[in-house]
C-alpha cells in the first residue's frame, strides 16, 4: 500500500507544482512524457541496484559488498568521462544526449566485467575477487580523476552533473532495458533462494550439499554487474543503494534466508526510490535535486534508526 501511495504521489507532485494547479492538457503531457518514466524508472533503479547488492553480498559472504566493488561504476564513469571529458564527443558545445552518455557507460562496464570474468578463471576466493574489483575500481578512477583534472569548464559540471544520479529520462528505451535486467535476475535467482543460503555457509558445505561452488558465484556476480552497468548507464553511478537496502531488508525481514529476503529487497529497494524521487522533486533550490544528493541525506539516517529500533532481533 505503501509503494502504490508513494507511487501516486510521484505522479501528482514534481518540480512544477501539483497535477491540479495544471492546466488538464498540460498537466496530462508532463505526467505521461516526464512523471510516469521517472516513477518507473525509479521502481527499477531501487529494485535492481537492492538486488545487485543482495547478490554481492551473497557471492562474498560480506556484508560491505556492494554492485560497484567490482569496478562497474568505475568503468561507467570512465566511458562517460571519455566522451564527455576527453572530447571524443564531437559537439562539445551541447550536452551529451542520453543514448551516447548510455551507450559509453555500458561500453565502460561491460569491458568491467570482462576484466573480471578473466580474474575469475584464476582468483578461486571470494576476498581476493573482492580485493582485485577494489584495486581495479581504484585504478581506473584514477584515469577518470585524470580527465576532470585536465577538462574545461562546461564539460567537466556536465560530467559532474551527471554524477550526481538522475531519473528523469527520456522516453521508454532505458526502462526497457533496466527491466529486462531486473526480471532476467529475478528468474534466475528465487528458483536459487535455497542453494543461495547453502552457498552462504561456505564453501565446504555448499559442495558436500551438490552444488557448483565456481559456477554459482561466476553468475550472481554477472548478473549483479549486469544490472548495476544497465542501471548506471541511466541514472549514473547511484552506489549507496546497493550497499545499504539489502541490510535494511535483512532488519525487516528478521531472517537471512534468502527465500524471504529478495522480496524485502526488492520492496524495500523501490520504496526507498520512490521516496528519494518524491523529496527530489521538491523545490527546495529551485529546481530538481541530484538523486544522489538525496540518497546519502536520507538513507543515512534512515538505516541508522532501523539499526537502533530493531537491535533486540540481532
Amino acid at each position: 500500500m505503501l509503494l502504490i501511495c508513494l507511487f501516486l504521489l510521484a505522479l501528482a507532485w514534481g518540480s512544477g507544482g501539483w497535477y491540479t494547479d495544471l492546466p488538464d492538457d498540460q498537466g496530462i503531457f508532463i505526467i505521461r512524457e516526464f512523471r510516469l518514466p521517472a516513477a518507473v524508472m525509479a521502481l527499477l533503479a531501487g529494485a535492481g541496484l537492492s538486488l545487485a547488492g543482495l547478490l554481492m553480498q551473497t557471492a562474498f559472504r560480506n556484508p560491505l559488498a556492494g554492485p560497484y566493488v567490482l569496478g562497474i561504476s568505475s568503468g561507467s564513469s570512465m566511458g562517460v568521462a571519455l566522451v564527455v571529458l576527453a572530447g571524443f564527443w564531437l559537439d562539445g558545445g551541447s550536452d551529451l544526449p542520453l543514448p551516447m552518455r548510455s551507450l559509453a557507460a555500458m561500453a565502460g562496464a561491460f569491458a568491467m566485467m570482462l576484466l573480471n570474468l578473466s580474474a575469475m578463471k584464476v582468483l578461486r576466493t571470494p576476498a581476493t575477487l573482492l580485493v582485485f574489483g577494489i584495486l581495479l575500481g581504484h585504478f581506473i578512477g584514477a584515469f577518470t580523476e585524470l580527465l576532470q583534472y585536465t577538462a574545461g569548464g562546461e564539460s567537466l559540471k556536465r560530467y559532474l552533473l551527471w554524477g550526481m544520479g538522475t531519473l528523469q529520462v527520456a522516453g521508454w528505451l532505458p526502462q526497457a532495458l533496466c527491466a529486462f535486467g531486473v526480471v532476467l535476475a529475478l528468474l534466475w535467482a528465487f528458483p536459487r533462494a535455497a542453494a543461495m543460503d547453502v552457498y552462504a555457509l561456505g564453501d565446504v558445505y555448499a559442495r558436500s550439499m551438490g552444488l557448483s561452488v565456481l559456477v554459482f558465484r561466476r553468475s550472481m556476480l554477472l548478473l549483479a554487474a549486469v544490472l548495476a552497468g544497465l542501471i548506471t548507464a541511466v541514472c549514473g553511478p547511484l552506489s549507496f543503494v546497493g550497499l545499504i537496502i539489502p541490510h535494511a531488508a535483512r532488519l525487516l525481514a528478521g531472517t537471512g534466508k534468502h527465500q524471504r529476503l529478495l522480496p524485502y529487497t526488492l520492496l524495500c529497494g523501490m520504496l526507498f526510490m520512490l521516496l528519494v524521487h518524491v523529496l527530489s522533486g521538491l523545490s527546495w533550490l529551485g529546481s530538481q535535486l541530484p538523486v544522489n544528493i538525496v540518497c546519502s541525506i536520507l538513507g543515512a539516517p534512515l538505516i541508522a534508526w532501523l539499526l537502533f529500533r530493531l537491535r533486540a532481533r540481532f
